[in-house]
């Protein structure tokens, strides 16, 4: 009797969608750019724009001002931002999101970094859209080669799939550096209506014909 439970269960679950997540990239960082670097704090920063992306270094932190570099440098497939020891700044990186980037009908989505390398000390990140706060979050110290995804909510999804602005700014302790090779939206959509197939339907239906017979047998 368990055996025909089992079969009838396996069989089931043989009619059960499957959905993989799917990464909408933002940026891969092969288009090159800068580096873009700032020595002076207060001085609202340096900025480089290009058609695929704004980047906008603010030093905050300067222990010699005019000496000591806040740099990002893009080299084909990795953004590279560096302070020098004594400094401290604010990076901030915006692309133009066109409607459905992030499809609307997500479920389940998540900001996707793929990140080579940051340093000893944790990296913040703001994700504003359209130039309201939507999330924030951290690049823990001492990652190397990890995928990090940060969940969004419903409404977050909503209003990103919309389209429109996406910056984020990070910062960091004084001397902060990272690397990052990819950003862009991790996407598990609704599963699909399962089909069942051949194999599936007979194996459903041994079960059901065992579970039938074995209880036609009780009775008698």
């Amino acid at each position: 009797m368990k055996k025909i439970l089992a079969l009838t269960a396996i069989a089931a679950g043989l009619f059960a969608g499957n959905a993989s997540a799917t990464l909408f990239v933002i940026d891969d960082f092969s288009v090159v750019q800068g580096p873009v670097a700032d020595n002076t704090p207060a001085n609202g920063g340096t900025t480089s724009i290009i058609p695929q992306r704004t980047i906008v270094v603010d030093q905050s932190i300067n222990a010699a001002p005019g000496v000591f570099n806040s740099s990002v440098n893009v080299v084909v497939g990795d953004l590279f931002i560096s302070n020098d020891s004594s400094t401290n700044s604010v990076i901030d990186i915006a692309w133009t999101l066109a409607a459905e980037t992030l499809p609307s009908i997500s479920s389940a989505a998540s900001f996707f970094l793929d990140v080579v390398a940051s340093d000893g000390n944790a990296t913040t990140l703001d994700f504003f859209f359209n130039a309201s706060l939507l999330a924030s979050f951290a690049i823990p110290a001492n990652t190397v080669n990890q995928q990090l995804n940060f969940n969004l909510t419903t409404a977050q999804i909503a209003l990103v799939s919309a389209g429109g602005v996406l910056d984020v700014q990070m910062t960091g302790a004084d001397g902060w550096d990272a690397r990052i090779s990819t950003i862009g939206f991790n996407d598990t959509p609704p599963s699909p209506p399962s089909v069942p197939e051949p194999a599936a339907l007979a194996l459903m239906g041994l079960g059901l014909a065992g579970f039938a017979a074995a209880r036609k047998k009780k009775q008698a």
